[in-house]
């Protein structure tokens, strides 16, 4: 076991050198990350979380130079700059999760809530302010808060409405036409759901069996005995007898049956028939409406269109307060579908910009207030430390939610950290429970030759992963141990090369969670203090939604 942990500290060692330059042509240590044609960080199959890993990589980045004085190889890689512009073309504040996606994509491809906490920390700490108040500005807002790019606006009836967002951002942008936001809403009448027929049913026609009187069995010598034909006689006679009592029986059976089937069939589809044109009544009304709020939504994208033009030429000023009302006007009884953005997400942002959360401005709105909503925002985020120890506590494999998480913790230490935040770091480092990840190292060395085993570390882990490591950590002769600390074991597990992802960002993070999340002795914890549905109501909302 010691020889295990030494080499993997070896490993680790070699991944953290400490090179005077962070931007390099050559790697002194090969990089263990995926890029695509334009060096930005991929997964294995595509780059839908690019943005993600660009936020965690350069946060990793300055951390390590600026903070720990331990600098980690930007070599082979494109300038933060660079990363920034391919993200946010425009330098509108509308940034992708990856160049090729748009940021209000409902396919799954949209820019969310994980995508944008992460390049915040890179922007904030590599001094673009202004990039993250311009897309704080630009997220969508409805009557409950900002919402992540990735979504639509709808009616409370969930139809599809006028698309607010591009009232907001194009009104007064001279480059575009004024917009039309419902360009996307033909308005073509649906084909009418199949009409109604009713089963037929038509009963069972039942056929007596005929019965035939079959002539004695009497032979020459029966026939010289009176008692011997007698009984063949009567035996005849009491077969046909009992033929046709039997075929009286067996259709005055099927007749019942088949009248009893013919109720039941002619009951059944008047059952049937019925619910059929309850429910295409039903589809014909949601069609009705749905084109009735078509109809509507694109009268009133013409309305907005003509008065937008009129506004346009009247000057800089006179449009502003245009785009503002219309905007209100049209986020009015309608809501935007993306993740919702709470009073801990306002709190990473403005530590990011490098303002005390504490602080009213009315710039960040609603979520600016500070004093007591930004001490929401706070036991939000220790909440969701809470409600991380619990399900670590349920699922070795539970490592998601770890990330973004971990920025989050890391940027309240570096600006503007509260007793709560503290706590918060605290009760992380010395509860965050150990993970496969914390296993990998004595894993890939107990079964380097054995790839049908080491395939086990895919991305989805069976029960049978979970049972070797179960049943190897009980084993009397050499039991596994965990090694690394848990929050580093859940990151590696997370970023694990046999899953396709890129291992090396978790590695650049070694020093990074030694340095701000090291465990050490604490009190015991209850990671229960508050119920995850008290959680939620802190501060309107965000929860772990694996709790």
């Amino acid at each position: 076991m010691g020889l295990v942990i030494v080499l993997l500290v070896a490993t680790f060692a070699a991944a953290w050198p400490s090179l005077s330059s962070s931007q390099t042509t050559a790697c002194t240590h090969k990089p263990e990350i995926r890029y695509d044609q334009n060096r930005l960080i991929v997964h294995k199959d595509g780059g839908g979380d690019t943005a993600q890993r660009e936020g965690w990589y350069w946060f990793g980045v300055w951390l390590r130079k600026e903070r720990l004085k331990n600098p980690w190889e930007t070599c082979e890689r494109i300038s933060f700059d660079k990363v920034v512009l391919l993200l946010d073309p425009k330098a509108d504040g509308y940034f992708r999760r990856a160049p090729q996606f748009e940021p209000f994509d409902t396919t799954g491809d949209g820019t969310s809530r994980d995508q944008i906490l992460a390049i915040v920390a890179a922007l904030g700490v590599n001094g673009r302010s202004d990039d993250i108040r311009r897309l704080w500005a630009e997220l969508p807002e409805d009557a409950l808060g900002k919402h992540s790019f990735a979504g639509r606006w709808e009616s409370v009836a969930k139809l599809p409405t006028m698309n607010c967002s591009e009232i907001w951002r194009n009104t007064c942008n001279l480059d575009q036409q004024c917009p039309m936001p419902v360009s996307d809403m033909t308005c073509k009448a649906p084909a009418a759901p199949k009409v109604c027929s009713a089963k037929v049913c038509t009963p069972k026609v039942c056929t007596p069996k005929i019965c035939k009187p079959k002539a004695p069995d009497i032979d020459r010598w029966c026939a010289l005995d009176p008692q011997c034909v007698k009984k063949k006689t009567d035996d005849a006679l009491r077969a046909l007898a009992d033929c046709k009592t039997d075929s009286a029986a067996k259709l005055l059976s099927c007749q019942n049956s088949s009248a009893t089937d013919f109720a039941q069939c002619r009951t059944k589809s008047a059952n049937d028939l019925a619910t059929c044109n309850t429910k295409r009544a039903a589809t014909l009304a949601e069609q009705a409406t749905e084109t009735k709020n078509c109809v509507d939504q694109n009268v009133a994208a013409n309305v907005y269109n003509t008065q937008c033009k009129v506004e346009r030429a009247k000057g800089p000023a006179a449009c502003e307060i245009f785009r503002k009302q219309s905007y209100a006007f049209c986020t009015k009884g309608r809501r935007f579908t993306g993740d919702l953005m709470s009073m801990i997400d306002a709190n990473h942002f403005r530590r990011a910009v490098g303002e005390d959360p504490a602080t009213p401005n009315a710039f960040w709105g609603r979520y600016g207030l500070g004093g007591e909503a930004a001490v929401k925002g706070d036991q939000q985020l220790r909440c969701n430390v809470h409600i991380r120890i619990a399900q670590g506590r349920k699922d070795l494999d539970n490592t998601g939610n770890d990330l973004n998480l971990i920025l989050m913790l890391l940027m309240s230490e570096e600006r503007f950290p509260t007793e709560l935040t503290r706590t918060a770091v605290r009760e992380y480092a010395d509860h965050r429970p150990v993970t496969y990840g914390n296993y990998i190292g004595v894993y890939r060395k107990e079964y380097a030759k054995d790839a049908a085993k080491l395939k086990l570390l895919k991305a989805k882990p069976g029960r049978t992963f979970r049972d070797l490591v179960a049943a190897n950590i009980k084993r009397r002769k050499s039991p596994w141990k965990a090694q690394l600390s848990p929050p580093l074991g859940a990151t590696l597990w997370y970023h694990r090369r046999e899953s396709g992802a890129n291992e090396d960002l978790a590695l650049m993070y070694g020093p990074i969670l030694d340095a701000y999340l090291k465990p050490g002795p604490s009190p015991r914890f209850d990671p229960m203090w508050l119920d995850p549905k008290v959680c939620q109501k802190i501060g309107e909302v965000f929860v772990d939604p694996n709790a």
